[in-house]
């Protein structure tokens, strides 16, 4: 299992020197996810990008942020979905992840999208304790279907 998600899912590549590939994960993050909407706008006038949050939650898959019966349905459709190509992904390739980190792109969107109002509401000061707190999820079945709505609409683009 842990070589699955090391390999062919691309983690390597999040915890490679100067983390290179979570800067390069976290960019498509943000061009390609949150673009244009306008809690990416306000984060955008409060200076918060994506590397203030998303460290935590890509690097960690999560751990530190949500439930742990949360974690686990991320962890499963995580491993089990993406590119369906059994061969690794080239540790050099610097061309993105190839949909690799969809699933964690897709989590992240609907947790933003559940943070939403609050965020549109606060300071810098705010939004930063919102977005590096405890998300207390209540129930997993939700944020799935929010996740998969957010992988659907970016498969759309």
């Amino acid at each position: 299992m842990l070589v699955r998600l090391w390999e062919l899912r691309g983690l390597e590549r999040l915890y490679q020197p100067g983390f290179e590939g979570l800067m390069q994960g976290l960019e498509e993050f943000e061009q390609k996810w949150l673009a244009g909407g306008d809690v990416h706008m306000k984060l955008g006038e409060l200076g918060i990008g994506p590397t203030a949050y998303g460290t935590r939650w890509y690097l960690t898959l999560f751990n530190y942020s949500i439930p742990f019966p949360a974690q686990l349905r991320v962890w499963d459709v995580f491993m089990l979905l993406g590119d369906p190509s059994s061969s690794p992904p080239s540790p050099t390739d610097r061309t993105g992840f190839s949909g690799g980190l969809d699933v964690l792109h897709a989590t992240a969107a609907a947790l933003i999208d559940g943070m939403r109002e609050i965020l549109l509401d606060s300071d810098f000061e705010n939004a930063m304790k919102v977005m590096t707190s405890w998300i207390p999820i209540k129930d997993e079945e939700l944020l799935m279907k929010v996740a998969k709505v957010e992988w659907r609409r970016r498969a759309r683009r």
